[in-house]
């Protein structure tokens, strides 16, 4: 993923649902528009009554929508693009801990050596020199 996929969605969010609840609105309104026209004229002769709201809401409809599902989809890409950006700060940290408690554990290695070296060394000087060790 790259940081170029980042990219701000509170607002095509918003913009969709408002765009929506709008489009919603001068929707039902040419529909009212429709229905109050055809009571008063008794048929359902005029077919001009209500066709502008109803197409104006029904393209703010879509348009709302359409926004709304970008900018949701511009909020996942966000979520999965910081999940990376953490994912790969958690591994970057685990090597590091993984480092540190290797060269800890080189460091006990080396401490437990020396001393056994250090040990093999005192008792080779303490033991009394035997027949065959002295002075010839």
């Amino acid at each position: 993923m790259r940081s170029s996929e980042w990219n701000r969605s509170a607002g095509a969010i918003v913009s969709g649902i408002v765009l929506f609840i709008v489009g919603q609105f001068v929707f039902q309104l040419g529909q009212q528009s429709a229905l109050r026209a055809s009571l008063t004229a008794g048929s359902y002769g005029d077919d001009e009554a209500g066709k502008v709201p109803m197409i104006l809401g029904g393209v703010l409809l879509l348009a709302g929508l359409i926004t709304l599902g970008w900018g949701v989809w511009q909020m996942a890409t966000n979520v999965d693009l910081a999940a990376f950006v953490a994912s790969r700060r958690l591994k970057a940290d685990e090597q590091e801990a993984e480092r540190e408690v290797a060269a800890t554990i080189e460091q006990e290695r080396e401490a437990r050596r020396a001393a056994a070296d250090a040990l093999a060394a005192r008792r080779s000087s303490d033991e009394p020199p035997t027949a065959g060790d002295g002075p010839q």
